[in-house]
């Protein structure tokens, strides 16, 4: 059917219309511009002066005969001008004369005025001319009365009959001035008449161009100047002057209170439409004009004056009835298929009018703008389908009607308001903005599609199009329409306008998003996107608010109907923007294209609409990092399932867990990935990082694929294979003057210039995060994580691991130290993770960036030596992170690091207790050792997880690397922390070291660890050193028993031997750097405060300790021996050290049970060595407790593995193979190859240890509860290792009682009776076992055990009961009669002949002392004793017997009359209760008549009892008799001794070389004298 409505018929070609300019001013109007009032006065009255004069002049001409002749032919009657001219200037006089020389005297005065009318009458173009000009001088200067102003406009609808144009040209321009004074605007008859005058004067014009350039132009102006004045207030009587009130007055009085401008605008509007719809002009007085000059009028009034139909109700009704009546039929003819296309500028009118009325009035007729949308863009959609409709609207139709709505969409404020008008409205029904964006998506979708389809470049020309417009100022599209509607390459056209469209919806939205949100600056304390606070306008005042201003309506931006607008839009704009963006490489348009995608973004951020944001991001990164050719062919198929379909992609894409790029494959090798970057990469990757620093603190899950794009750029920047491809110029553009087309060295320099900003510009993002809110950080992190964990490789890459995201994960935390708390947990999840990889490369990078993490962490900021980490490079932020009032809930700095500790170092913890691999552990103890090395001086609460860390190494690590770097950490903390470590945490401490020491995987370990348990206790002893120091300083002594006890301890530790060497130190092992950068060994600590060497040697005597070389270690050079160690803490009381110290022992007595001798014996020295140097400042609590507690146990223990252990030859361990594959095992020395040796040597060691102690502390120890129970433990243990009689142990034991007895003798309140007498049981233990035949107790115990005796005897002979002397004596005789045992077997033969044994000797010797005699009793069975070892005939057959058995016994035979069946304890045990000491449980008291008897060997007693011995004998008893027996034992002993020295004299006759009887002669002579 045919639209309803007028019809569009062609109309013939019209002169384009110029620019409205004003009317021109004459050079007396210009004079009079910039004068006061009286001068233009002056100056006016001037002008008409002359004026007269010159018409008169004129005038005068017309008088003569030709003239007369010429106006009788043509029946013109020419007015008298001259004689009016005169009067009038007779007029002009009188007023100068009579001081009536103003305005309102010319107004007046309508004398002045007559000659002019009346030369309007006559037919001379000349006076017609000079007239006109002088009435545009009277308007100009407001010289007119309302009654001369009608007259003047009688006057030039006169002149039209003249059809002369230069007088057309004058009172077009006259009319112009007369329009323009406000008053004139209520004269209806004369506003008609002037605006019928112009009108038929453009229509009767037709040669003259300048006329009806003019008369347009006037036309123009008039009728703006009509709509101007219509809203212009009336002149008031209260506000104007006197002169203005009078005609003010006059005007009321002619045309009533209503005025008459609005009533000539309503009837000019109507006219209009008649005329633009083919009718004549009721009101106006013209024929009807051209369709186009009309509707440009009709366009301009809607356009510009606007305001007008708001404040008068009128016109709103003649624009709803009637002009969009007259638009709808018109533009329904206009967009008809069939319309003629010589009709074309009228069809553009057509719609640039609807579009004045869209743009203008939507408000005013909200239902006809709909119906005029509903039309444009079905006009200007494409065919939905082939099909879809009958026939669409023709190339030039759409063309006009896409420029008429690419206004609409560049309008920000219009485009909300149509949206808020139409789509949300509920009351219309139309979608006004989603259609137009939909229609505009369909049309660029199918630019796409025909670019697909065609070889030639579409979009190529399309580029082109818009450099000619932007570049060069070339409009080709008007070029193409002024020469038909037959438009070459339409389509381009097309998409350029609708591509221009789009774009200006998608900046409206980003201006909305801004006019509603305010994203603070950086550095704002979240939200930093927050509501703007506006004044909100009520929609009643909309109409109103609207007539003030007269301008569109700034209305109230809701946020929600904002959100409503991009949420609703993005899936018809993202389809078109990316198909358009992946078809072109052009820069022209692809700067625009991605600055879309940054602006829709940007607004979808800003309003949080996640799933819009998400999408365009998602869209942005795929034109990132993806080749131009493979992106085309994978978006063909997208946008040809139109909208619907790539808005579900979209979707699907971003509600995925992770984006999907075509490159981040992560086994893709290096030559496969995307080698250039093109222009349009880089482009793209700028928009997105700008868009990423604009949202950094909205973007939320979209940074997922922000860092997936930037992880898979870290691997094109470190490829060796990636550049950067530079714009090639399009045909048609000119080339950048800076460009190298060639491929020179300045684009490579380019290239380079464009992969380093991208590199910084990532960088920059990263440090930015600390500008950001908490939760943008925290969602940035998580996708890094997300994009980390999809990045780990599974496979071995080629190339290596490089985890990106991973160490932008350390990059984000560092830069963000002051709320770290708020992100670890992200960071951690992740780190377990990456350590559950199987590949051992991908663990090992997460550790080094756990590593890198922790330690600029625990330190920000800090700058190390030049054996430490380089300066930390965040420190951008670490002025936020040292100021308090940054920190989150006003936490204080301190509190904050300490936090920050526990909860990195309880991290570490965490992550090694879990079974993972031994990398792992190996790297997280790395970590810790680091953090020693350069943070450990700031560590407080970090201690603890740290400490529990280590803890766990030594109870479950079975890997030599990972004790031997968990124990580089325990040097580094012992060595360098220790002084500065939280007290609380050193008993912690010293159960790590205890733990260390016990482990069984590395040796040297465990030796270091008792070495530095020894180290500690030194320091804890200086510490409480410092306090004895100013109690010296003070003048408080210590007392004599105190000061004996001291030196008696520096004596024992002086004169003990060294310790055997230990194992030699494993080499290999990594010395640990210290802060003070030397290598700390990994035996001991080293020193880390050297200190002179008396200052060294007075804090040892102070404190009594560091006698010896530490326990297990080396024994240092005397350059190391003058090093001190640290100095003692200062922080540590009295009672908290001997706590302390207490720890160690208990933990030292732990390792002394160890299964490997040599951890045990360092152990063992350590300890005793230990409670040695510190037992002077002992509490009777602290000595039970190491006494009962420590010291005992470990002796029972040691003892009974000692005796339990096994004695069978240990196997060597294998150390490896020959080349030959013959197997090399490590031999073990014949002194240590079974168990029990070994357990023996511990259980020297802790005799000696024990000794020492007892030595320097036992009046202390005697005093503790229960000490006789103690004690009588020990003889118990002393006795039974005695009577076992093993190489060393016995010695040891024999050399405790010497070492006890010379120490104590001299005091009896120490070593009391029955002490003493215990000791004398322990004694005859070791006699029962020692002094029998072929004894297999070592020589050096029996003569060890021989020197207790003499020390026993000489030191207490005072304090001895017979019975006593008697033991002793029996002692000395058993000794005598058995000197010899099986180690000195092969020298009995030779001792026999030559000289006495060493037993012998001993024995001999300690006889000597015997006199005098404490209790003369005794003597008769001294003399016994002797006398019956002076038997050389009765000793004689077993002297022969041993002689022929010497050589069987020196092969290692034993002679048959050695037993040691009977039980030790049934044999000779001493306890003596004659002194009234207290009874020892568990001991009987000896008696060697009621006891078994001691085995006899005769043949042993003929080769022990020699001549040589009996001549010793001889001697010695001689000079008893002589000198101190009493005389009634000389009595009773006379015969005995006589018989005896005579059976040795009589050994002159069978041996007469014999030295016996030599010996036996003097002596007998003596005793018989």
């Amino acid at each position: 059917m045919r639209p309803v409505g007028p019809q569009l018929q062609p109309s013939p070609p019209s002169i384009p219309t110029p620019t409205l300019v004003s009317a021109p001013s004459f050079r007396s109007t210009r004079e009079l511009a910039g004068l006061s009032e009286n001068e233009r006065v002056e100056k006016f009255f001037e002008i008409l002066d002359t004026d007269l004069r010159v018409l008169s002049a004129e005038s005068r001409k017309l008088d003569g005969f030709a003239h007369q002749i010429t106006g009788l032919f043509s029946h013109s009657e020419v007015p008298p001008i001259k004689d009016t001219c005169e009067r009038a200037l007779g007029k002009l006089r009188y007023l100068v004369q009579n001081g009536r020389k103003t305005m309102e005297g010319i107004r007046q005065s309508p004398e002045l005025l007559k000659p002019f009318l009346d030369a309007c009458q006559v037919k001379s173009g000349k006076l017609v001319v000079i007239a006109i000009s002088t009435f545009q001088k009277f308007a100009a200067h407001d010289g007119l009365s309302f009654e001369s102003r009608a007259l003047v406009v009688k006057a030039l609808s006169a002149v039209e009959k003249l059809k002369d144009d230069n007088a057309a040209l004058r009172a077009t321009q006259t009319a112009l001035t007369l329009m323009q004074s406000p008053d004139f605007a209520d004269d209806v008859e004369s506003s008609r008449e002037l605006l019928s005058l112009v009108m038929r004067i453009y229509i009767a014009t037709r040669a003259n161009p300048t006329v009806l350039n003019s008369a347009v132009m006037t036309l123009r102006q008039t009728i703006a100047l009509a709509f101007d004045h219509s809203i212009v207030p009336a002149p008031s009587a209260v506000s104007s002057p006197t002169s203005k009130l009078q005609r003010a007055e006059s005007i009321r009085h002619k045309y009533g209170d209503t005025l008459g401008r609005e009533e000539v605008v309503e009837k000019l509007l109507i006219d209009l439409v008649q005329m633009a719809g083919g009718s004549a002009p009721v009101w106006l007085r013209c024929p009807i004009p051209p369709r186009t000059l009309v509707l440009d009028l009709l366009e301009s009034v809607l356009l510009h004056r606007a305001t007008v139909f708001v404040r008068l109700a009128k016109l709103t009704v003649v624009l709803r009835q009637n002009v969009c009546g007259l638009l709808k039929g018109l533009l329904s003819s206009a967009l008809d298929p069939q319309v003629d296309p010589a009709s074309m500028l009228d069809v553009k009118l057509v719609v640039r009018c609807v579009g004045a009325v869209l743009k203008r009035h939507h408000m005013l007729a909200a239902d006809k703008c709909a119906e005029f949308i509903k039309a444009l863009i079905s006009a200007a959609s494409p065919p939905a389908s082939p099909g879809g409709r009958a026939m669409p609207c023709t190339p030039w139709q759409r063309i006009a009607v896409l420029q008429t709505l690419r206004q609409v969409c560049t309008d920000t404020m219009l485009t909300y308001m149509f949206f808020e008008q139409f789509d949300v409205a509920p009351d219309i029904d139309l979608n006004a903005i989603a259609d137009m964006a939909e229609m505009l998506a369909r049309i660029l979708l199918l630019y796409c599609k025909l670019q697909d389809d065609h070889e030639e470049d579409l979009f190529g020309s399309l580029a082109i199009v818009i450099v000619q417009k932007a570049v060069h100022g070339n409009d080709m599209l008007q070029q193409q329409e002024s020469s038909g509607p037959n438009i070459q390459g339409s389509e381009v056209f097309i998409a350029h306008l609708a591509l221009d469209s789009l774009l200006g919806i998608v900046q409206a939205m980003e201006a909305l998003a801004d006019s509603v949100m305010e994203v603070q600056p950086l550095g704002t304390a979240s939200p930093r996107v927050v509501a703007r606070l506006q004044p909100k306008i009520p929609a009643s005042q909309a109409v109103a608010e609207l007539a003030r201003s007269g301008e569109p309506l700034r209305t109230e931006i809701k946020t929600d109907t904002v959100r409503t607008l991009v949420d609703t839009l993005w899936r018809r704009v993202l389809p078109a923007l990316k198909g358009c963006l992946a078809r072109t490489t052009a820069e022209v348009l692809v700067q625009p294209l991605l600055k879309a995608f940054s602006q829709y973004t940007y607004a979808a951020g800003l309003l949080q609409v996640e799933l819009c944001r998400d999408s365009f991001l998602s869209a942005l990164c795929e034109f990132t990092l993806t080749a131009d050719v493979e992106l085309a062919a994978a978006t063909a198929a997208a946008a040809a399932a139109g909208p619907s379909e790539d808005s579900r992609m979209a979707r699907n894409s971003i509600t995925s867990s992770t984006p999907t790029l075509l490159y981040t494959t992560p086994d893709l090798p290096a030559r496969e990935m995307l080698t250039t970057l093109s222009p349009r990469n880089l482009a793209a990757l700028k928009s997105l990082f700008s868009l990423a620093h604009r949202l950094s603190d909205v973007l939320g899950r979209g940074w997922l694929a922000v860092m997936d794009v930037l992880n898979c750029l870290d691997r094109l920047l470190v490829s060796p294979y990636t550049t950067a491809q530079e714009q090639q110029p399009r045909e048609g553009e000119e080339p950048p003057p800076t460009a190298d087309w060639g491929g020179s060295g300045t684009a490579a320099s380019a290239a380079s210039r464009d992969l380093a900003v991208l590199a910084g510009a990532a960088n920059q993002l990263f440090e930015n995060t600390a500008n950001m809110s908490t939760d943008a950080v925290v969602a940035l992190l998580s996708a890094l994580a997300d994009v980390s964990l999809k990045s780990l490789p599974q496979q071995l890459p080629i190339g290596g691991v490089r985890l990106y995201a991973l160490n932008r994960m350390v990059d984000t935390l560092l830069h963000n130290l002051f709320r770290v708390q708020h992100l670890w947990g992200v960071f951690l999840a992740h780190m377990l993770e990456a350590l559950r990889n199987p590949l051992k490369e991908v663990r090992g990078v997460a550790l080094d960036a756990l590593d890198r993490t922790i330690t600029g962490a625990l330190n920000p900021g800090s700058t190390e030596g030049e054996a430490g980490p380089a300066p930390s490079p965040f420190g951008l932020n670490m002025g936020a992170y040292q100021n308090p009032q940054h920190l989150p809930g006003g936490v204080a700095l301190e509190t904050h690091r300490e936090d920050v500790q526990n909860m990195l170092l309880a991290a570490l913890d965490s992550l090694y207790r879990e079974d993972r691999e031994v990398d792992v552990q190996r790297g997280l103890l790395k970590i810790v050792v680091h953090v020693l090395q350069h943070h450990g001086e700031g560590l407080t609460r970090g201690w603890v997880p740290l400490l529990r860390m280590l803890e766990a190494v030594p109870k479950s690590g079975r890997d030599s690397v990972v004790v031997s770097l968990a124990f580089q950490c325990v040097e580094v903390l012992v060595s360098d922390f220790l002084p500065c470590l939280p007290k609380e945490h050193i008993p912690k401490t010293l159960d790590v070291l205890a733990l260390f020491a016990h482990q069984d995987v590395i040796l040297n370990v465990s030796l270091t660890a008792v070495t530095m348990l020894w180290n500690v206790t030194d320091q804890l002893a200086r510490s409480r050193g410092a306090a004895l120091q100013r109690a010296a300083t003070s003048g408080v002594a210590l007392s004599s028993a105190q000061s004996g006890a001291l030196q008696r301890c520096n004596t024992g530790l002086s004169t003990a031997s060294a310790p055997p060497a230990t194992t030699p130190i494993d080499t290999s092992a990594p010395s640990t750097p210290t802060r003070s950068g030397m290598p700390t060994s990994p035996l001991g600590s080293t020193s880390t405060l050297a200190q002179a060497v008396a200052a060294g040697q007075a804090a040892s005597a102070a404190t009594g300790g560091g006698g010896g070389p530490a326990p297990g270690s080396m024994t240092p050079s005397p350059s190391q021996s003058q090093i001190a160690t640290t100095s003692g803490r200062q922080d540590v009381s009295e009672e908290e050290s001997v706590e302390l110290l207490r720890i160690a022992f208990r933990s030292l007595k732990t390792v002394s049970m160890d299964s490997r001798f040599e951890v045990r014996n360092s152990s063992v020295r350590t300890l005793f060595l230990a409670v040695c140097s510190n037992g002077l400042k002992f509490s009777d609590t602290t000595w039970s407790e190491v006494v009962w507690d420590i010291l005992l146990p470990l002796l029972r223990h040691t003892h009974h593995m000692s005796t339990t252990s096994s004695s069978e030859e240990m196997a060597g361990s294998e150390l490896g193979k020959e080349k030959g594959g013959k197997t090399v095992m490590l031999l073990m020395h014949h002194s240590r190859n079974t168990e029990q040796k070994q357990w023996d040597e511990t259980l020297v060691l802790a005799l000696n240890g024990l000794c020492k102690v007892l030595r320097a502390f036992l009046s202390a120890i005697a005093r503790l509860e229960g000490f006789a129970k103690a004690w009588g433990e020990v003889m118990e243990v002393v006795g039974m290792v005695l009577y076992t009689a093993r190489k060393g142990t016995a010695a040891a034991a024999a050399a405790m009682l010497t070492t006890l007895l010379q120490a104590h003798c001299g005091t009896p309140s120490v070593l009391q009776p029955w002490m003493w007498r215990n000791m004398m049981g322990a004694m005859d233990l070791g006699v029962w076992n020692m002094a029998i035949a072929n004894t297999t107790a070592p020589l050096q115990a029996r003569t060890e055990l021989l020197v207790a005796i003499a020390t026993l005897y000489g030191s207490l002979r005072d304090q001895m009961s017979a019975e006593d002397i008697s033991t002793v004596l029996k002692w000395l005789g058993r000794f005598a009669r058995y000197p010899f045992g099986m180690d000195d077997m092969g020298t009995s033969a030779t001792a026999i002949s030559t000289q006495l044994g060493p037993v012998q000797k001993a024995v001999a010797g300690t006889l000597g002392t015997l006199v005098p005699l404490p209790v003369p009793e005794i003597w008769p069975e001294v003399m016994s004793t002797v006398c019956s070892m002076l038997c050389p005939f009765k000793l004689q057959p077993f002297r022969l017997l041993a002689r022929k058995s010497t050589g069987e016994a020196s092969n290692g035979g034993t002679s048959q009359g050695a037993s040691l069946s009977t039980s030790p304890m049934t044999g000779l045990l001493y306890m003596s209760t004659s002194v009234g000491g207290p009874e020892v449980p568990g001991a009987s008291a000896p008696s060697s008549a009621g006891g078994t008897a001691l085995p006899t060997d005769p043949v042993t007693e003929a080769r022990a009892l020699s001549p040589l011995w009996m001549a010793r004998m001889c001697e010695l008893v001689a000079g008893w008799y002589r000198d101190h027996v009493p005389w009634q034992v000389r009595v009773s002993t006379f015969p005995v001794l006589v018989s005896a020295l005579s059976e040795c004299m009589a050994t002159r006759h069978t041996d007469p070389a014999d030295e016996l009887w030599r010996a036996a002669a003097p002596a007998f002579v003596a005793v018989v004298q």
